[in-house]
């Protein structure tokens, strides 16, 4: 590659990497802000908790599928604040099977942005119209539950027992929501005299929980008090070797788009992209010199064109040794013609060339007969004039040069 080439790939790289970066970066930072899906590690997000459980070495995994394929898994599944992909009711219908199966779900549901300082509105969970119109409301409402917002976004304490806990946890849960009474089938676990903050209820074999603080888990929220020790209690106070589903179809992160949000939010974008500039490069240079638009001249190796003779005979004759010019001249020439004829250096005769080897423009050439000359004027204190001459016959009969055909080579092999 030329180097206008390497400097025309270079400056594409450095551009799509600079707009690629910017892409990313924009991109990132604003789902980092709102999603609570495991793959934010923003305030919002789950990511902690996530790797904690991997950590640990539970058995933990990202659930990137409808509710409707849930059949082949058992365990808990947990789902936080989604808000990307609505609930519909065949999912719903398919996962009150699966609770009913044994399973248990547990739902971190009401969370607003004004929490993490951003703008309110993407997940409240107002009355009348608005909560009609909110998907995780809509969700709710199919297991009997309702959600109530206030205006108050400050953090209580309270102490709470769970089933495998040794002492009472001390958490920190979200005063911006409460479950709704009544709850029918629904008993309280946690509350205040605004309203239950977790509640659980039984469902065929299965149970649900559902907690009113989609902040509870999150990264911003985890390390508080006792927040992680509760929580694990929760998750694993039926069995501890349950596998735990986290849903990140609904935070879309589904498994039919997870190529294509791997290749948009990874490096391997910016890699794949220099792959394609690079290669586009080298074709197009490989063409262009091909077709002459462009083609940078190499060193000249091994050329022996009357240029070149006449610039290394003049350079040997202002130093008056005209011989020596012809011996360097025809050493090359001997050995192009070893190679053209595929005949040993070592080997080659020149008796074995006449008629055989080239044509010089419409005459036969006495191959053998110039070589000897040749060899007599460089050994002997020949005139520069007469060197020159020979030199200048040797490029002209290597000009018309043409290859020795196979069965001439193959015959000759054969002698020798």
């Amino acid at each position: 590659m030329s180097p206008k080439n390497k400097v025309l790939l270079i400056a594409l790289l450095t551009v799509a990497a600079a707009g690629w970066v910017l892409l990313a970066g924009g991109l990132s930072g604003q789902r980092g802000l709102s999603s609570s899906s495991t793959y934010s590690s923003g305030p919002a997000g789950c990511k902690a908790l996530y790797l904690l459980l991997q950590e640990i070495q539970l058995q933990v995994s990202r659930f990137r599928k409808p509710f409707s394929r849930l059949d082949r898994d058992q365990g808990v599944l947990l789902i936080t604040n989604p808000d990307q992909v609505p609930f519909t009711s065949r999912e719903i219908t398919k996962l009150k099977n699966w609770i009913r199966r044994g399973n248990r779900l547990v739902i971190f549901f009401g969370r607003t942005k004004a929490i993490f300082g951003g703008q309110e509105g993407e997940s409240s969970h107002g009355e009348g119209a608005a909560a009609k119109t909110d998907p995780i409301q809509r969700f709710s409402d199919n297991f009997g539950l309702s959600l109530k917002r206030f205006s108050d976004n400050s953090r209580k304490i309270f102490n709470t027992s769970l089933p495998g806990l040794d002492e009472p946890a001390r958490i920190s849960m979200s005063s911006a929501f409460r479950w709704k009474r009544p709850l029918g089938a629904w008993k309280e676990i946690l509350g205040d005299k605004s309203g239950a903050l977790v509640v659980t209820r039984k469902l065929g074999s299965g149970d649900i929980v559902a907690v009113s603080d989609a902040t509870f888990p999150s990264n911003a929220e985890l390390a508080h008090d006792q927040n992680l020790k509760w929580t694990l209690a929760l998750l694993l106070e039926k069995d501890k070797s349950n596998h735990l589903l986290f849903d990140e179809y609904h935070h879309g992160y589904g498994i039919e788009e997870s190529l294509w949000s791997y290749l948009g939010s990874s490096v391997f974008v910016f890699v794949l992209l220099q792959a394609v500039v690079g290669s586009a490069l080298f074709f197009y240079s490989k063409r262009a010199s091909y077709s002459g638009r462009f083609k940078s001249l190499g060193a000249p190796k091994g050329r022996s064109s009357l240029e070149y003779v006449d610039s290394m005979a003049n350079i040997f004759k202002s130093c008056g040794a005209g011989s020596a010019a012809l011996e360097a001249i025809l050493a090359r020439f001997l050995a192009q013609l070893s190679r053209r004829t595929g005949i040993p250096l070592k080997t080659l005769a020149p008796e074995s060339l006449n008629g055989a080897v080239m044509s010089a423009t419409e005459e036969k050439e006495d191959v053998a007969g110039l070589i000897r000359e040749c060899r007599s004027v460089a050994s002997s204190e020949a005139k520069p004039i007469e060197a020159l001459a020979l030199a200048r016959k040797l490029a002209a009969v290597r000009t018309a040069m043409e290859p020795v055909p196979r069965v001439m080579l193959k015959r000759y092999s054969l002698r020798h």
